[in-house]
């Protein structure tokens, strides 16, 4: 650059206005390296790849054209020359490519890109996050959103996924339950209905059986209680009635067998007591007559035997 010396004599006084592009201008002294890069741009490109570099002078005419000069910040003023073209820190980093998770907002301004967009190194915009996806300001990558969540708008941000419903990691939207299963808001899996409770729908939650029905893990339905048998609500199993009682109806309670019948455990219909036998209301057995008195009808009451007559237990 000495060489240059000889003719750039005058000193000029420069404005700050946009030191990334001084033309007629070349810098005393500081010269770390020499090379020929091609053009002004890659003379500027190569000053940002080495930290030393906080001015170049890129000759664009003459013997020398195409010569780079490097500049460190020992470097002197700036000096007139008309073949010459000039660039100073920090205006060549500005100007230069923005890193990762920004983005080029104005030609010497790297700002963040906003939550739920992201940027590669070099970006002049940002780009939405897909389905499924987020991030926080300032993101070279987007994250799947965590299962038991969703996001089905680009840009958007993660939801729980409400009651009944379920999501793996990266879910654009939350799958119902199956019938007979439910789910609490922001599940990853669904759960059968437990026992005594159906769902016979997608998206519902689990509900108690009703009064003489059942069900088992996971229903989809309850099932009535055969004849013999009862239950409470919510029930899991079917009790069968109690001796003495007695439910023919799937949908019935058990009741009390009448005089002069009986039953046993799980009786559907009550047994008539057989001649010269008796029962008081919800008997488990009859009883026959006793010495001295007969019954010769099912369901009849003992009765005296008459004047000059006589019977055993249980006459007929």
């Amino acid at each position: 650059m000495k060489l240059y010396a000889v003719f750039c004599i005058t000193l000029i006084a420069l404005t700050d206005a946009d030191d990334c592009h001084v033309e007629g201008v070349d810098v005393w002294y500081g010269d770390l390296y020499k090379w020929k890069p091609g053009n002004f741009q890659a003379c500027k490109d190569s000053c940002r790849t080495d930290s030393r570099c906080r001015a170049v002078v890129y000759i664009h005419w003459g013997a020398s054209e195409g010569d780079c000069y490097l500049k460190d910040g020992g470097h002197g003023s700036r000096i007139s020359c008309a073949w010459c073209t000039a660039a100073f820190e920090p205006c060549i980093s500005q100007e230069g490519p923005c890193t990762a998770g920004n983005y080029k907002s104005s030609r010497l301004v790297c700002s963040s890109c906003p939550a739920n967009t992201y940027s590669g190194d070099g970006a002049s915009s940002c780009s939405s996050c897909p389905s499924g996806q987020y991030s926080t300001a300032g993101s070279s990558r987007c994250t799947p959103c965590p299962a038991g969540q969703f996001n089905g708008n680009m840009q958007g941000s993660c939801q729980t996924c409400p009651a009944n419903t379920y999501s793996q990691s990266g879910a654009s939207s939350c799958s119902s339950c199956p019938s007979g299963h439910f789910s609490s808001p922001g599940a990853t899996s669904c759960s059968p209905c437990p026992p005594g409770k159906f769902n016979r729908r997608s998206q519902g939650s689990c509900e108690s059986c009703p009064a003489s029905t059942y069900s088992g893990n996971g229903a989809t339905s309850c099932y009535h209680c055969s004849p013999g048998y009862y239950s409470g609500t919510g029930a899991s199993v079917c009790t069968p009635c109690s001796p003495g009682t007695f439910n023919g109806e799937q949908k019935g309670s058990c009741k009390t067998c009448p005089v002069n019948t009986y039953s046993q455990s799980g009786a559907s219909s009550c047994s008539s007591c057989p001649s010269g036998h008796i029962s008081m209301a919800g008997a488990t057995e009859s009883t026959p007559c006793p010495a001295g008195q007969f019954n010769g009808k099912t369901q009849g009451s003992c009765e005296t035997c008459p004047e000059n007559t006589f019977s055993s237990p249980g006459a007929s």
